[in-house]
């Protein structure tokens, strides 16, 4: 069917569930759609086995560091110039260039305009301004007591 894509891939289990913390970089030619310079990343791994692609996508990125240690593992596949992609790494939006990049991709296709994320529009700054209206808002003091945390020093 013209316009589908599908990854053939295989996938080996393995024993134990892997966690992992990583710093990664995407593949230059990979996603069309992509600024060079937004292509180091960050995200977290959580599978139990790793997934071999088939020859007809290519390599998303390459893992290089991984819970701390350097590493340089191939992840994930892409096809169609950026237009479909997996990849194990969870948090592959939580990048906000990539993120971006990728929404501006997609507008552009759909006739629209660029759009520019505003500074403070992470995830991180969301809970950061959460966590102040709860502090802001709650008898912290009392909270630490009844939670049994000692004396609460804002």
């Amino acid at each position: 069917m013209s316009g589908t894509w599908a990854f053939r891939y295989f996938h080996h289990l393995f024993a134990e569930k892997q966690t992992h913390r990583c710093k990664a970089i995407i593949d230059p030619g990979s996603l069309s759609w992509l600024d060079s310079s937004h292509a180091e990343i960050q995200g977290y791994e959580i599978h139990t086995g790793q997934v071999e692609v088939g020859s007809q996508a290519q390599p998303l990125l390459c893992i290089l560091e991984r819970s701390g240690a350097e590493v340089e593992i191939t992840d994930g596949a892409v096809q169609g110039g950026g237009k479909v992609f997996g990849t194990h790494l969870h948090g592959l939006f939580d990048n906000p260039s990539l993120l971006s990049d990728w929404v501006n991709f997609l507008r552009h296709n759909k006739g629209l305009p660029r759009v520019e994320f505003k500074k403070g529009s992470t995830k991180e700054d969301k809970y950061d301004k959460l966590a102040n209206q709860v502090r802001e808002h709650l008898d912290m003091e009392k909270l630490y007591r009844i939670m049994g945390l000692g004396e609460y020093t804002p």
